[in-house]
């Protein structure tokens, strides 16, 4: 049942009410004037309706007594509409108010949750680029008889190639390619420790959205992941992997609930 039709349904048992209660005015002024009538012309002349100046000074004595009357009853009405007006005025502004609220609630679970879908989309984009950075075959290196193009994720990975001198080298070498170089595997380098950097500062955003545990876990160790994976291959010093883990378990620590 809507506003409006509530409003009709309680409406009606004061409209009968109302009713009853002119209808026995009614009667009573009725019985009244019978009975002025029935005293002013006698038992013996009830049925002798008397002559014009008669009736004319019975007219003017029940309109002197229903004036009055009839003008405190209008007051009454007008007086009992306001206040019925008013009290549906207070039901409806109290209504807005609510849908007001409701709204308003509803505006601000909607904004977070925009909110933690783009961290959500723009996370894992970040982490996709940099896997897919650690992915990419861009290094050329002379193993096993023959020149390969290896990715940063083949040299770790693949058992074809760890452990072997030239591999080992490279590896080793990251922090100085990353402090003096300006070709592309410096470049290279720092795409993936920048898209890595963009991956913490999203995912510790994030995280503060996420009230599960489990959630929260899922998005920390994908990220601590990558985090680990770049400090064994020196593309991380020890001081930023440092930084970065401090920083997600401050996000971690400012999730869990109050």
């Amino acid at each position: 049942m809507n506003y409006v039709e509530e409003k009709r349904t309680k409406s009606y048992p004061l409209l009968v009410k109302l009713l009853l209660v002119l209808t026995a005015i009614a009667a009573i002024i009725a019985l009244i004037g019978v009975y002025v009538y029935y005293d002013h012309f006698g038992r013996d002349n009830f049925w002798n309706f008397g002559n014009q100046e008669s009736f004319g000074l019975f007219g003017d004595y029940i309109g002197g007594l229903l004036n009055p009357i009839l003008t405190f009853l209008t007051v009454a009405l007008l007086v009992w509409s306001i206040q019925i007006q008013i009290k549906e005025l207070q039901k409806s502004t109290s209504a807005l108010e609510e849908t007001k609220i409701a709204h308003q609630e509803q505006l601000a679970l909607n904004i977070k949750e925009s909110e933690r879908k783009q961290l959500h989309d723009s996370s894992n984009m970040h982490i996709k680029n940099c896997e897919d950075l650690l992915n990419k075959p861009i290094f050329e290196l002379f193993v096993n008889h023959r020149n390969h193009m290896l990715s940063i994720y083949d040299m770790i990975h693949d058992p074809k190639y760890q452990g072997k001198s030239p591999i080992n080298d490279l590896l080793y070498t990251f922090p100085t390619i990353l402090e003096q170089g300006n070709d592309s595997n410096a470049r290279h380098l720092y795409s993936i420790k920048n898209q890595l950097a963009f991956s913490i500062s999203t995912v510790c955003s994030l995280i503060t959205y996420l009230k599960l545990n489990a959630l929260r876990h899922s998005w920390d160790s994908r990220v601590q992941t990558l985090m680990v994976e770049c400090k064994e291959i020196n593309i991380l010093s020890e001081e930023e992997f440092n930084d970065f883990k401090l920083a997600l378990l401050g996000a971690n620590e400012m999730a869990k609930p109050t």
